[in-house]
């Protein structure tokens, strides 16, 4: 293996050790339930400090995850029951 191929692999395999580059059915849970905490503490946390659910009201909220989401790597599909979680922890 060429040096510069040994270190392509090594970057790749790095990657996996990054937050965040989990896949997003790593946080659905057995029963098929979304673990919206792991969620928002996994991702969230990558760019910032987390923010306490009572820091922004449900409006705040939806336009936040909408907005950040897609930085975050969450998927449209679970936006939803995040925002809902985040709306009902507060």
């Amino acid at each position: 293996m060429s040096i510069r191929a040994f270190f392509a692999v090594a970057a790749l395999a790095s990657l996996a050790l990054l937050p965040g580059c989990e896949t997003m059915s790593s946080f659905v849970r057995e029963d098929g339930t979304l673990d919206c905490a792991a969620l928002y503490a996994r991702r969230c946390s990558q760019c910032h400090a987390l923010y306490d659910p009572s820091d922004y009201t449900d409006k705040e909220w939806v336009s936040k995850v909408n907005r950040y989401g897609p930085r975050a790597g969450i998927a449209p599909d679970y936006r939803p029951a995040l925002i809902t979680w985040l709306q009902g922890s507060n």
